[in-house]
């Protein structure tokens, strides 16, 4: 990545993913590289879909706010995205099938 800095580039972070192997291959990769999954339990999966459901609501509410209020809706959007977040992270390792998307097709595992 300072090679691209360097090269004046600037890197799509959003879009990275990381596979792993094995349940530690990916311990010492960087907090903001998504190591990417697909939950298999319908009741996990229920959650994260309502938390991030939420998330996008409260995002949509503070794009629509008035500026007297835009410092709380922000708030609130930041504070969802973050249990949003949290939520997905809390999915056990028994619940997810890992993989990659390479050009539209899955690499990775079953679960």
């Amino acid at each position: 990545l300072a090679k691209l800095g360097k090269a004046g580039l600037e890197p799509n972070k959003k879009k990275f993913q990381v596979f792993g192997t094995t349940d530690d291959a990916c311990a010492d990769k960087p907090e903001w590289l998504d190591e990417t999954f697909v939950i298999t339990d319908p009741d996990a999966k229920t959650r994260v879909e309502a938390a991030e459901a939420e998330a996008a609501a409260a995002a949509e509410a503070a794009a629509a706010a008035s500026p007297e209020s835009a410092a709380a809706a922000a708030a609130t959007a930041a504070e969802a995205k973050e249990a949003a977040e949290e939520t997905r992270r809390g999915v056990p390792r028994s619940a997810r099938a890992h993989g990659a998307w390479i050009c539209g097709a899955a690499l990775g595992s079953e679960g």
